[in-house]
């Protein structure tokens, strides 16, 4: 998080180690829920098998337990949280991206067919209140 707020690193690069932190933070978490079900499983047989007298009469979890299952969830929720905005924005910017590339065809083709320069001006940079309305050609002296 600290190098995410450095500025040597681009939008794209903050992103990719956005991600990179995410996926480690849920392997970790994953690990940590593994381990921890072992260690209970382990925990659970060798208290019902061990000797007589190393047997608890009563046992239950402890605060650790709910703590280890806490931190499990926190771990889970924030590595999808991040997953999700990183895949979120690289949408946003292939989206922004080809926009930008039709525009830039659009403009392209205007200007081979020779048209002046401020109708595909007209048509690329204005918003569609912003645009006049243009009478209709008439062909053969019809609309």
């Amino acid at each position: 998080m600290i190098l995410e707020q450095s500025r040597c690193f681009s939008v794209m690069n903050k992103l990719k180690l956005s991600a990179f932190a995410a996926m480690c933070t849920a392997l970790s978490g994953l690990c940590g829920m593994v381990a921890h079900m072992m260690f209970t499983t382990i925990f659970h047989l060798s208290v019902s098998m061990g000797p007589e007298d190393w047997r608890p009469k009563t046992w239950d979890y402890s605060w650790s337990y709910a703590l280890a299952w806490c931190s499990f969830g926190t771990c889970m929720g924030s590595a999808v949280t991040t997953l999700n905005r990183y895949t979120k924005t690289i949408i946003e910017f292939k989206y922004k991206r080809h926009n930008i590339e039709k525009n830039l065809l659009i403009k392209q083709k205007m200007m081979e067919l020779g048209l002046p320069e401020q109708v595909w001006n007209m048509y690329l940079t204005a918003s569609p209140a912003d645009l006049q309305v243009l009478p209709e050609p008439l062909v053969n002296g019809h609309k």
